[in-house]
């Protein structure tokens, strides 16, 4: 796909300043608008497996603080929610949140120690 028609879709889709961003950043925003309700599908059923109240997304971190009696007890990124549903990763985000400590996971998640 060109730049060209990669615009065009963004254009279409209604994304915000198309015409200013870079290819790479258009093709991140279309797929997230792709795959929007998979993500949000994956965090109902994570809300119900674990009684979470409230999940709220970081922007900064490309993940979600997970709330639990209105305090914040775990955090799963994107990734990881694709992984624990048997998908393959789709995002690398460089900046992590900091992890909790063993005693204080909530998530159990296998590659986790």
């Amino acid at each position: 796909m060109d730049i060209d028609e990669l615009r065009l879709k963004a254009k279409e889709a209604g994304i915000k300043y198309w015409h200013k961003k870079s290819p790479e950043n258009l093709l991140k925003e279309l797929n997230e608008d792709s795959q929007g309700s998979e993500v949000d599908e994956y965090l109902d059923k994570l809300k119900v497996q674990y009684g979470f109240d409230k999940v709220e997304y970081v922007e900064k971190f490309e993940a979600y603080r997970c709330y639990k009696d209105g305090f914040h007890v775990d955090w799963v990124s994107i990734d990881e929610l694709y992984m624990l549903n048997g998908k393959q990763p789709i995002i690398n985000c460089p900046l992590k949140y900091q992890p909790l400590p063993a005693n204080r996971r909530v998530i159990i998640m296998p590659w986790r120690s």
